[in-house]
């Protein structure tokens, strides 16, 4: 099996690394616009649906206050692909809530997810 050259790998890891910085905040920014609709969705309050950003942010600052120490005892790259498949696990199941109750956990597990993804500026 032919390999790429190492330049080629390490400019692809490091897109990689600055795609998983970048997707961190990326839950953050993407629900400010569909505030609206998803008042309209479940039936609450704009101010709710702003409380999942606060959520979100609370979050993400929680999970990373157990990520730091838990990386440098299992490692970085395993709890890193462990967070991004929270992270989608969350994502998920934001799109498939019917509640706004659930929508708001599954908004944490995203967050918790997200949380590891600050890993990927540790690798670089």
């Amino acid at each position: 099996m032919n390999r790429p050259p190492d330049s080629l790998r390490r400019h692809l890891c490091s897109t990689l690394l600055i795609l998983l910085c970048l997707l961190g905040v990326f839950p953050l920014d993407v629900i400010l616009p569909s505030f609206p609709a998803l008042s309209d969705e479940f039936r609450v309050d704009s101010k709710q649906i702003a409380y999942s950003v606060s959520f979100f942010a609370i979050g993400v600052a929680m999970a990373q206050l157990v990520i730091g120490p838990l990386s440098d005892s299992i490692g970085r790259k395993r709890l890193l692909l462990a967070g991004l498949g929270v992270a989608i696990a969350g994502a998920l199941g934001c799109i498939f809530s019917t509640t706004y109750e659930t929508f708001m956990a599954f908004r944490l597990m995203q967050a918790l997810g997200c949380g590891s993804l600050v890993l990927g500026q540790a690798l670089v």
